[in-house]
């Protein structure tokens, strides 16, 4: 969800601003991207280590320090949401109230991923056997993991489709020679 949202976060950013610099786009998602297969090494590598019958403390260190990572890159993408948010000057370009969705249903989403991963980061640091992503209660395993994946889904699937012709005012502009 992470990556996704980082995807929809630089359409927002491209069609909000035709003026970004790319490099400095570019070198943020391949620090996002780093970030977060990092995150997931991690906790896969933490988590795995735990499940077996010789359990080091490393594993443990690893599963929290991935839970971090992840937990850290998403108030790093959310705090890159926000600061796109302000406001944006060149609004009679066309794409850019589509940029304004995307953004606004970026930052949604943020809400939901941000709910997801506190409760990764929490159930996983704690150890508590009710809260056990794989054992613990279907009512909070339901309500923490499965809704929040769901709902950021659906504003993701929402916002995609309300801006499903954007593609065609590049095109546009391409031809008219605007960008």
């Amino acid at each position: 969800m992470l990556l996704a949202l980082d995807g929809i976060l630089h359409e927002a950013r491209v069609y909000r601003n035709r003026n970004l610099n790319k490099r400095l786009e570019y070198a943020f998602m391949a620090f996002v991207h780093v970030i977060v297969a990092t995150g997931v090494a991690m906790v896969g590598t933490g988590a795995g280590g735990l499940a077996e019958k010789n359990a080091k403390a490393s594993n443990q260190t690893n599963l929290d320090v991935g839970m971090a990572l992840l937990e850290a890159c998403w108030a790093i993408l959310t705090i890159w949401a926000l600061w796109t948010l302000k406001d944006c000057s060149e609004k009679t370009i066309p794409g850019v109230m589509e940029g304004k969705l995307l953004l606004h249903g970026v930052l949604l989403a943020m809400v939901f991923v941000g709910i997801r991963v506190l409760y990764g980061l929490i159930a996983e640091s704690t150890q508590k056997r009710n809260l056990n992503p794989v054992t613990g209660s279907l009512a909070i395993r339901t309500v923490l993991e499965l809704l929040p994946e769901l709902i950021t889904t659906l504003i993701l699937v929402f916002v995609g489709f309300r801006t499903r012709y954007i593609g065609g005012y590049n095109r546009r502009m391409v031809e008219t020679g605007e960008t």
